[in-house]
């Protein structure tokens, strides 16, 4: 990230639409529902937040959350915000979400991830993801 090309850096910014895969036809009305409370419009895709940010000079940690489990939204891939940050490195940073139920799969996950040496960080988002923050789920998973 060149930070001295930036104006700001916003350390929370959800990646709302996926730019390589179909909108989850369960979770549209949850969408509508929350741009109507919201009063925004279309959500941004990562590419279309890029733009923005971008056109602001302000830098952004770009995520996604990972609820499969708990609210049976079907996730952006990590690989697709790894993809956006790795193509937009002056401005972006990635962290990853990886749903804590997904056991030793999600371990694998995070380690590869690490691995690739472009997230920098994960989200963990409690009540979407249905565990306590001093919740047990996971830790044996993740000393493998």
């Amino acid at each position: 990230m060149n930070i001295d090309d930036l104006v700001a850096i916003d350390v929370h910014t959800h990646a709302e639409v996926s730019c390589r895969q179909p909108s989850d036809a369960f979770w549209e009305p949850f969408e509508q529902a929350a741009s109507q409370y919201f009063k925004v419009g279309k959500r941004p895709t990562i590419a279309e937040t890029l733009a923005f940010y971008r056109s602001k000079r302000i830098g952004l940690v770009m995520f996604t959350v990972d609820a499969e489990f708990q609210i049976g939204k079907r996730r952006i891939p990590n690989e697709e915000v790894v993809d956006a940050a790795r193509d937009n490195s002056d401005i972006m940073i990635a962290f990853a979400s990886i749903d804590p139920h997904k056991g030793v799969m999600g371990a694998r996950e995070a380690r590869d991830l690490i691995e690739g040496g472009i997230v920098k960080g994960f989200k963990f988002h409690p009540t979407c993801q249905g565990f306590f923050p001093n919740d047990k789920i996971g830790r044996a998973s993740c000393r493998e």
